[in-house]
């Protein structure tokens, strides 16, 4: 279903499913499997939250949370303390293009992850000397900084995509 972006003034209200996913109720229509994504510029972290859909289709843009009720707002900070969290890359251990993806194998401070790009240039974003956030295809981030001292495999497979 292609949704289009929502101009009106009708504040969603966000809901968690029995299984744990949020969804979002608006207008009359539930949007299952929704997500927030705080927008740019990330200076400015409370105001322009994106609501997507699970395909990555923005419903609504939210200028701040304040017109939500309650309850939304408190799953909506729930949802973006949980997408906030940015795990530091520690290790890359191989980074390989398969179809129209990219999928990064990497060892951070939170675990190991498997990251995946749709497209490769447009998720890595420098943020200042020597650091960079990579986003992945669902939106969450990881930081990668200071590769002069990660090993060998690092920093060869960074300079082949950077």
């Amino acid at each position: 279903m292609s949704h289009s972006v929502n101009m009106t003034l009708t504040a969603p209200r966000l809901i968690r499913s029995a299984d744990g996913t949020l969804q979002a109720r608006m207008d009359g229509y539930l949007y299952e499997q929704v997500k927030l994504v705080r927008a740019f510029p990330f200076s400015i972290p409370d105001n322009f939250i994106s609501l997507r859909t699970a395909d990555n289709q923005e419903i609504l843009l939210l200028r701040d949370l304040i017109g939500l009720d309650d309850n939304s707002r408190q799953l909506a900070n729930e949802e973006l303390q949980r997408r906030h969290i940015i795990p530091q890359i520690m290790r890359i251990i191989s980074i390989f293009n398969q179809s129209s993806q990219w999928f990064w194998n990497v060892d951070t401070d939170c675990g190991p992850v498997v990251i995946i790009m749709d497209n490769l240039h447009e998720n890595i974003h420098p943020i200042a000397d020597g650091r960079w956030i990579l986003t992945d295809a669902e939106g969450f981030r990881f930081e990668l900084s200071n590769v002069a001292a990660m090993d060998d495999t690092s920093r060869l497979l960074w300079q082949k995509v950077n």
